[in-house]
């Protein structure tokens, strides 16, 4: 990337304005995640609340197996 940068001035615009958008992209997805899990935890059981760790952990984790699951390489 330093090479890109130092070579084609021209073209790290374009680079570094991707790397910032899906920067950004990731963090509003991080952000959602835990103000969904944040929000299920204090509506779910009214009186008590979950903590919201546990309930990311409990959405995330089947997410990533899923993605574990997809992009593993068959083995003979």
């Amino acid at each position: 990337m330093i090479a890109t940068l130092i070579l084609l001035p021209s073209a790290s615009i374009w680079l570094l304005s991707g790397v910032a958008a899906v920067a950004a992209v990731l963090t509003f997805g991080l952000v959602y995640l835990v103000i969904l899990a944040d929000s299920l935890g204090r509506t779910v059981l009214a009186p008590a609340q979950i903590p919201a760790g546990l309930l990311t952990a409990l959405i995330g984790a089947p997410y990533f197996v899923h993605l574990l699951w997809r992009t593993r390489v068959p083995t003979r």
